[in-house]
């Protein structure tokens, strides 16, 4: 009886190809629009898993910001908001990580709001940071010189550092040693340009080091009123040390500092993983409930098309019931139908998430991953629109009187 009731409204749906595509339109759209989002969360966390990889599993980040932790130590959840106030990092605290006999190496990360311009009275690319550190953050984050070299404590403080990107479209080149640029409309001479680094954007720096110019703390302080702004701390954990005992003894040390207020997080590798999955699925779960709104839509189309359908087909359900059809068997029928309509446009909405996933690819750093999970999720939401939105249609079918139905028509 399924399978005759699956012919019928195949028929019944070919007879209206047009209408039919077009009521489908809305599912297309929507199934795609979350497969997407789905996608682009999924792909940005295997991106960010590799750049952590990358980085090594001793690498402890110090930031501003109380995390949350279970009676094991366990990291609940993070204060992202601290990220965006006054950082309660000080170079004391870099002073207390660099001297803990179980770091090997320790280096501030100061982010710096200007201008950056190939020279004075040049107009200044749109791109680029401008990051205060220490000698150390060449050994702490693993850059490698492409020419010159890096910052070191001999070196003047009007002296930077380019990433790889940056000294290409800021000055053309990468051979670039001995120029000055302008930042913040003060002259720097170039000491030395990074080769290309493998780690984008991510919670541990939040920008790009490729398009990063290095300048020296005091030089960064010197643009802040004298005062170290510290937005993170980065230290390399010694060869055959446990970096959880390392990060243990190292909040409690900076603890002391603060006083004891707990202001701030020491992140191990697999706990940055973790928070950046809770504040990706954060963001994916408010676009996908966005994206889902053409869902509704697609879904409120399917209703309308199946009542007006039932109106047509008045006739047919009068003669289905005269020659014995039950109400169970026209409800489900209308019921495939819908079904049938908001399949097919799942189906064909993962192949168009698959596409514009491939072109998204191209533009970003990182791939769209698809994964059997998603498409579950997929076909789950495409079945739930069509039950959702076919049950109304499908039952006014089958509460047909049929002598009224045959009567309809006469």
């Amino acid at each position: 009886m399924i399978m005759i009731d699956i012919k019928i409204a195949l028929k019944s749906l070919s007879t209206t190809r047009v209408r039919t595509a077009l009521t489908m339109l809305g599912i297309i759209i929507g199934v795609a629009s979350v497969t997407v989002v789905l996608a682009l969360g999924e792909g940005a966390k295997d991106k960010i898993r590799d750049q952590v990889n990358f980085l090594g599993p001793n690498l402890l980040t110090i930031r501003p910001g109380q995390a949350t932790r279970d009676a094991h130590g366990n990291i609940l959840g993070y204060n992202f908001l601290a990220a965006l106030g006054s950082s309660t990092i000080s170079e004391r605290d870099l002073t207390t990580v660099s001297q803990q006999p179980h770091i090997a190496s320790a280096a501030p990360i100061m982010a710096i709001t200007g201008s950056i311009a190939p020279a004075p009275g040049k107009p200044a690319t749109g791109n680029g940071s401008i990051v205060a550190t220490t000698p150390d953050c060449m050994s702490v984050m693993g850059f490698k010189i492409r020419s010159g070299e890096f910052l070191d404590n001999t070196t003047d403080r009007n002296t930077v550092v380019l990433g790889f990107d940056l000294a290409n479209h800021l000055l053309g080149s990468d051979m670039a040693i001995g120029q000055s640029i302008s930042l913040r409309g003060q002259d720097f001479t170039v000491i030395g340009i990074l080769a290309p680094y493998d780690v984008r954007a991510t919670f541990d720096n939040w920008f790009d080091f490729n398009e990063t110019a290095f300048i020296p703390l005091d030089a960064g302080k010197a643009f802040n009123q004298g005062i170290a702004q510290i937005q993170q701390i980065s230290a390399r954990v010694a060869h055959g040390s446990d970096p959880k005992q390392v990060a243990t003894a190292l909040q409690q040390k900076i603890l002391d500092n603060h006083g004891g207020e707990n202001d701030f997080t020491v992140l191990r590798p697999e706990e940055t993983v973790q928070i950046t999955d809770q504040l990706l699925q954060l963001v994916t779960l408010l676009t996908s409930a966005v994206a889902s709104i053409s869902l509704l839509v697609g879904g409120i189309g399917i209703m309308n098309i199946m009542l007006v359908s039932v109106t047509e087909r008045t006739r047919e359900i009068g003669i289905r019931k005269a020659v014995g059809a039950t109400n169970t068997q026209i409800m489900r029928q209308f019921l495939i139908e819908a079904l049938i309509m908001s399949l097919v446009g799942g189906v064909i909405g993962v192949g168009v998430a698959y596409g514009a996933a491939f072109v998204i690819g191209t533009l970003l750093d990182f791939m769209p991953v698809v994964t059997p999970t998603i498409l579950l999720i997929a076909v789950g939401i495409s079945t739930g629109v069509g039950v959702l939105f076919g049950v109304t249609p499908a039952f006014r079918a089958s509460r047909k009187d049929p002598i009224e139905a045959l009567r309809f028509f006469q």
